[in-house]
């Protein structure tokens, strides 16, 4: 094993990874939260030790209580940002496809309900006018992505 001294001087960026679900109709899977404005699809941050794809599965599972397996990265950004006390922070996100759930699946969707009000299959068009900025814009992009059969990389800077 490597020894690396400086390892703890090292900057830290916070992680997060999302997973975009359709359903046959190719409508996207959109969450209202009870703790902010704006819609989500399932996500979140990476724990201690968690790929970014772990966490994607982990949180639809927990969102929504669908096992997904193997999605497919469609979109990764970096955004340096101002939290609403002016403080700056680093974050990289990843956006995962999760595929197209079956009809099964959606009637078996449990939704976290301690965090979420309500569920929608959507158009792409309205769920990217629901999801909250910036989730929406990374959605967008790496759908777009995925039609050209590639991976979207973005970076967003705040002053």
């Amino acid at each position: 094993m490597p020894k690396i001294a400086h390892i703890d001087t090292l900057p830290r960026k916070l992680v997060g990874a999302a997973c975009v679900l359709e359903n046959e109709a190719g409508e996207i899977l959109v969450m209202k939260p009870n703790y902010m404005e704006g819609w989500l699809i399932p996500g979140g941050v990476c724990r201690q030790y968690e790929s970014p794809q772990a966490v994607a599965l982990r949180k639809t599972q927990e969102e929504v209580g669908v096992d997904t397996h193997s999605p497919a990265l469609v979109g990764t950004f970096h955004s340096l940002r101002r939290s609403e006390e002016g403080q700056r922070y680093e974050s990289v996100h990843f956006i995962f496809v999760g595929g197209v759930l079956t009809k099964e699946q959606i009637l078996k969707i449990k939704l976290q309900k301690e965090v979420f009000e309500e569920y929608r299959f959507v158009p792409v068009a309205k769920a990217l006018e629901l999801l909250s900025f910036p989730l929406n814009d990374r959605v967008r992009q790496s759908l777009e992505a995925r039609e050209k059969r590639t991976v979207a990389y973005f970076e967003l800077v705040e002053e």
